[in-house]
């Protein structure tokens, strides 16, 4: 079983997907970069707060986990950051008269998902994500409300 320190899972975030850092970036997004053909030096300037070794780490996770393997040891969770993509959409959707913010600026980067979505059917936001489960986390959740792309 890897130990592998760069993985971090949490059933509250990103529907319990393993993530890279105990950020909102998963490590299928990041093995689905590679799959396309990005190079690591694309990746990192995409993801600057990526290091190469969060790459090295998804991939070896990818690998692992093709064996049939289902667990694994994990440390380490450090701080997350923004996800610079998103808040380029966030500044994009700005510059053409919506009313956007980007949740790094009102809330943890490492909240869990009820708390994002609390947050946003409060202050009557449409959440704009990347994370395909966030409808079914949305839903299981009994929540009224937010709308989610």
């Amino acid at each position: 079983m890897p130990e592998l320190t760069r993985i971090t899972r949490d059933s509250a975030m990103m529907g319990g997907k393993p993530c890279i850092r105990r950020m909102r970036v998963t490590v299928g997004s990041v093995v689905g970069l590679v799959a396309a053909g990005r190079t690591r030096d694309e990746i990192l300037r995409e993801y600057p707060y990526l290091e190469a070794e969060d790459i090295v780490e998804a991939l070896s996770y990818a690998a692992w986990r093709a064996e049939g393997k289902s667990k694994f040891r994990c440390a380490g969770r450090e701080a997350a950051r923004g996800h610079e993509p998103v808040a380029k959409l966030v500044d994009r959707l700005a510059r053409h008269g919506f009313e956007t913010v980007h949740w790094s600026t009102i809330g943890a980067a490492t909240a869990p998902d009820v708390e994002i979505l609390r947050a946003a059917n409060e202050h009557h936001f449409v959440v704009i994500t990347n994370d395909l489960d966030f409808s079914a986390i949305l839903a299981a959740g009994a929540v009224d409300g937010p709308g989610v792309v």
